[in-house]
């Protein structure tokens, strides 16, 4: 389509005239719905100039609604778009005009499945826009991953859509690059927030070993992100000295404090007992242990014992009183 030099209000009368001609009352429908000063701009402009269009004019703006509304092969800004070009306006000099479209390597910016996610959500002439955004060999990247009727639509709809402005094509570009990096990484947060919430369920289940909880690992979640936010009773030995201190400490019951001390290994358990207990605690704990001895712990008891030690560390963290093993560890590792 031929661009054409008539002014907004041009195509509007243009448009409205024919809507009056082929239905008045939808026409007085349309005047009362807009804004009144644009009414009064539109009813005052056909009473004093009646202007005089020619029928070139009239089928190009009818195309163009045609393309707009109907095809919706033409782009026009939307609200989230307008909202980017605002925040480029206090960004950036004002003045600095909108630079020229390159097309550049879109795909460093984004992968091919998070396109394919925005694909699904956006209108089917999404597809004949990014032919317009992306080099050729991203675009034919995109085509072979997509069923080919989409492919034949997104082809159809990018011989369809002509975009003269080079710098609006830019900004959308950049809008749309932006839009899917947000949503990836409110994606990726939710992911990560699943993924700890899941190994803090596992590593709750009675007598489950590492074995047991890859077993019950969906395909799609990774057991070694899975592990690094596993918490187990031997973890206190990364906290430092502090940290562990106020762990032991906030054990009331030192029959309590000693079958907890009693489950862990001996050579984590000795250093933390001459590191965070006094002279008296220490006396105390150690004869609770040497009486454990003599009346071992069930293998329920040891695993009642280490959830609920386990409870504790977590409860300890949700409050502030001490922070996540899981930055000790890879500091340790």
């Amino acid at each position: 389509m031929q661009k054409n030099n008539l002014s907004s209000l041009d195509k509007c009368i243009i448009l409205l005239s024919y809507v009056n001609d082929k239905n008045p009352s939808l026409f007085v429908k349309i005047i009362e719905s807009i804004p009144k000063h644009h009414s009064q701009e539109i009813l005052t402009r056909l009473k004093d100039e009646r202007p005089i269009y020619d029928k070139e004019e009239v089928h190009q703006v009818l195309e163009e609604y045609n393309d707009l509304t109907v095809e919706k092969t033409m782009l026009f800004p939307n609200e989230s778009f307008k909202d980017h070009l605002q925040k480029k306006l206090f960004d950036v000099d004002s003045e600095k005009p909108m630079p020229n479209h390159q097309k550049s390597a879109f795909l460093e910016a984004i992968s091919i499945p998070s396109i394919l996610k925005m694909v699904n959500q956006e209108p089917h002439y999404f597809i004949g826009l990014l032919c317009h955004m992306m080099t050729n060999e991203e675009f034919a990247q995109l085509l072979s991953q997509i069923p080919h009727e989409q492919a034949k639509n997104g082809l159809s709809y990018y011989t369809k859509m002509s975009i003269s402005n080079l710098g609006f094509l830019s900004e959308l570009t950049e809008f749309y690059i932006e839009r899917i990096q947000k949503s990836d990484a409110k994606m990726n947060k939710t992911t990560a927030s699943q993924t700890q919430d899941i190994a803090h369920i596992l590593e709750l289940i009675p007598d489950a070993n590492k074995e047991a909880m890859k077993a019950i690992i969906p395909s799609d979640i990774s057991w070694n992100i899975i592990e690094k936010n596993l918490l187990s009773v031997e973890d206190i030995q990364f906290y430092p000295a502090k940290d562990q201190q106020l762990i032991l400490s906030s054990i009331r019951s030192s029959e309590e404090l000693a079958k907890t001390l009693s489950i862990i290994p001996s050579h984590i358990r000795i250093k933390l007992m001459k590191e965070c207990l006094t002279p008296r605690q220490f006396n105390i704990v150690s004869e609770e242990i040497e009486l454990l001895k003599a009346n071992p712990i069930s293998e329920k008891d040891i695993s009642v014992i280490s959830n609920s030690f386990i409870k504790h560390m977590r409860n300890l963290q949700q409050q502030n009183i001490i922070m996540g093993v899981e930055q000790y560890k890879k500091v340790a590792h």
